[in-house]
C-alpha cells in the first residue's frame, strides 16, 4: 500500500492511499472519457479536494496518465491469470473467450476498457498516451501468444498460425473495447464473439 500525506488542513496531514485514489479515478475516466472529466468530477470522486489532488498528481494531465499506467498493469495482470494458468491449448483460448464475452456483456463493460479508450480519445495528439497504448498492445499480444503456443505443442495448429492468429485476436479484443464503449447490443457482441471462437477452431487440423 502507498501513502501519501495531504496538506489538508494545514497541520494536519491526511494519510490516503494512492492507488485506491487511481482506482476512483480510472472509473471516472472509463465513464466520461478525459476531455469531459472535470476536477469536480475528481473530487467527488476521490473524497480529494482539488488542491490535494494538485499536490499529489500535478494535474489532471498527469493523474490521468497515472490512472492509465495502473489500469494497464492491473488488466494486463487479470489477463495473464487468465492465459497463463491453463494447460490446454485451443481450449484456454474458447474459455478467454467466454471470459471476455461475459465481461464485455456486464455492467462494468458498459464504460468501455480504459486503455482502448485512450488510444481513441487522446494517443492520436498526446505521445506518451500513445506510447503507453503501443505498450499495452504489444504486452497483449505477448499473452494471447502463451495458450497458442501450447495449442501449436499439443498438435493442435501450426506455428507457422500463431502470429496470424495472434493479430486476429489482438484485434479482437480491442474491437470489443469499442464496442462495449459505443453501447453495442449483447447479440452484435455475440456474433463477434462467434467468429472468433469459429476461427479458433478452423486452426486445428483436419
Amino acid at each position: 500500500m502507498t501513502t501519501v500525506a495531504s496538506a489538508r488542513p494545514p497541520g494536519r496531514p491526511l494519510e490516503f492511499d494512492v492507488d485506491q485514489v487511481l482506482d476512483r479515478a480510472i472509473e471516472v475516466f472509463r465513464e466520461l472519457g478525459f476531455e469531459a472529466t472535470s476536477m469536480s468530477d475528481l473530487e467527488r470522486a476521490t473524497g480529494l479536494n482539488k488542491s490535494s489532488i494538485y499536490n499529489t498528481f500535478g494535474s489532471k494531465e498527469l493523474i490521468y496518465r497515472r490512472s492509465l499506467d495502473r489500469y494497464e498493469r492491473v488488466r494486463l495482470a487479470a489477463i495473464r491469470e487468465v492465459l497463463a494458468a491453463g494447460t490446454a491449448g485451443l481450449d484456454d483460448m474458447h474459455r478467454a473467450l467466454d471470459l471476455q464475452q461475459a465481461e464485455s456483456e456486464s455492467e462494468w463493460g458498459v464504460r468501455g476498457c480504459l486503455a482502448v479508450n485512450s488510444m481513441t480519445e487522446l494517443a492520436p495528439r498526446v505521445a506518451e498516451v500513445r506510447s503507453l497504448a503501443v505498450g499495452f498492445r504489444s504486452s497483449l499480444a505477448d499473452l494471447i501468444r502463451v495458450p497458442l503456443e501450447r495449442a501449436a505443442a499439443l498438435g493442435e495448429m501450426r506455428e507457422d498460425q500463431i502470429s496470424e492468429a495472434v493479430a486476429l485476436l489482438v484485434s479482437l479484443t480491442l474491437g470489443v473495447g469499442v464496442l462495449m464503449r459505443a453501447g453495442a447490443s449483447h447479440a452484435e457482441l455475440a456474433a463477434h464473439f462467434a467468429a472468433a471462437h469459429a476461427a479458433v477452431e478452423s486452426w486445428r487440423p483436419r
